[in-house]
């Protein structure tokens, strides 16, 4: 089961409770460095014990609320890959320097 991340960035994100379970679930499957590392949408569901089907509609939401992507590998079944807005949710990524570059490069696009 995803152990729920007790992060303050985590907890002040507008997220469902079942949002929260599956980008927690999402966030733990991450095993290697943040481009090469992605999540199939079949061990969300085992792991969370959420229904494919209910999964569905919960990617789509984090989808459209820019956390996630999802794309199909080449076996043919959905991959989950979190977005590099969101890469602070993750607990070594959010200190990386691609992700610090990432933020200052904003801050220079907003001015």
């Amino acid at each position: 089961m995803a152990k729920l991340f007790s992060s303050p960035t985590l907890q002040e994100e507008n997220l469902t409770v079942l949002e929260e379970r599956t980008i927690s679930s999402i966030i733990d499957g991450l095993y290697s460095e943040p481009h090469n590392s992605e999540v199939a949408a079949r061990d969300v569901s085992k792991d969370t014990g959420i229904t494919m089907r209910s999964l569905r509609g919960i990617l789509a939401s984090l989808t459209n609320k820019g956390y996630i992507t999802i794309k199909d590998n080449s076996g043919g079944f959905p991959v989950i890959y979190l977005n590099i807005d969101h890469w602070d949710l993750h607990p070594e990524w959010g200190s990386s320097n691609e992700y610090q570059n990432y933020l200052q490069s904003k801050r220079l696009v907003k001015c």
